[in-house]
């Protein structure tokens, strides 16, 4: 490796691979030279607010995806 650092984004829908993808990279570089961010560990749950609550604050901060 030349020591630049590199950024890999794996985004896929529910159980396509992306986790056994992510391992294969750790394995081929070696995990001294990965650091992995899992986008569920930003995930803040809100056990206090009831589930019509919650609903709202996450479809109200998102733009519904529009094919072109």
């Amino acid at each position: 490796m030349n020591g630049n650092p590199v950024v890999i984004g794996v985004a896929g829908g529910s159980g396509s691979g992306k986790t056994t993808v992510v391992r294969r990279i750790v394995e081929s570089m070696g995990d001294d030279h990965v650091i992995v961010l899992e986008h569920d560990r930003y995930y803040h749950d809100h056990p206090e607010l009831r589930l019509e609550e919650r609903a709202a604050s996450t479809t109200t901060t998102r733009t519904p995806w529009k094919p072109t």
